[in-house]
């Protein structure tokens, strides 16, 4: 038995050496690579920003250029409004037509009144009329204007602007009226303190309106060339309406 154990240790020696000679038994070790060159990076640490792309030009929207009236001519007449005057002022039911600081006003109480007030000598032709309108209690649809060409109390070229901002221009010949320019907009109406700028330029046939210097239209008149000069306020609502007409100037004008 003892030959036995011996026997069997002494071939397991032998395996054991047999194994260590031929490198089976041994664990591989894994021989590190050297390591492979690669590019070196380098850090930004403020990166550009890429160059921005071409963007068009904005160009400015181009604006309407006003268009003044032509040079007039010598001055005709200057009227200061004041008192003794050429224009009727009266006192009726339906309101109002006086003198006031260097101007004639218009105060209309009664609703849907119509009030007229015409200057009573010097007749005009070939013009133009330049003077202030302010409204100073005037709602939407109320009516004011100037009456030129004056022939007689129902034979004129009547302009009429409103509160809301539009003009319109008429001619009554005894009483029959014909439109000569519909009603169109203009923001030149809007009311200021100041009031507004009107010129009335009446040569020949040719009748152009301008408001602060600014052409708003041109019309035809073939019937009326000349005339005196009237000054018109018409409530159109339930309120009351006041109107002031200023600095009125007519000078000689010339076919341009």
């Amino acid at each position: 038995m003892k030959q036995t154990r011996a026997l069997l240790l002494l071939c397991l020696a032998f395996a054991v050496a047999a194994c260590q000679a031929g490198g089976f038994g041994a664990a591989a070790t894994a021989t590190p690579e050297a390591p492979t060159a690669t590019a070196t990076s380098t850090v930004v640490w403020f990166p550009t920003a890429p160059p921005a792309k071409p963007t068009a030009t904005l160009r400015p929207v181009p604006t309407a250029t006003p268009l003044p009236p032509p040079e007039p001519g010598r001055l005709l007449l200057e009227e200061k409004f004041s008192p003794p005057g050429n224009w009727q002022v009266f006192s009726i039911k339906e309101g109002t037509v006086g003198y006031g600081r260097d101007e004639l006003t218009f105060a209309l109480s009664s609703p849907r009144a119509n009030l007229i007030s015409f200057r009573s000598k010097d007749s005009f032709e070939d013009i133009y009329l330049e003077m202030v309108v302010n409204p100073t209690l005037c709602q939407g649809s109320d009516q004011f204007g100037v009456l030129f060409r004056v022939q007689s109390e129902n034979t004129y070229d009547r302009l009429m602007l409103t509160c809301a901002g539009s003009a319109r221009l008429e001619r009554f010949v005894n009483g029959a009226s014909s439109l000569l320019q519909d009603w169109i907009n203009s923001p030149q109406l809007a009311a200021s303190p100041d009031g507004v700028k009107l010129g009335i330029w009446a040569v020949g046939k040719d009748v152009r309106l301008y408001l602060n210097d600014t052409l708003l239209f041109s019309a035809v008149d073939d019937r009326l060339s000349s005339g005196s000069l009237g000054l018109y306020a018409r409530s159109m609502g339930e309120t009351a309406l006041t109107v002031n007409f200023s600095e009125l100037k007519i000078y000689e004008a010339f076919d341009k």
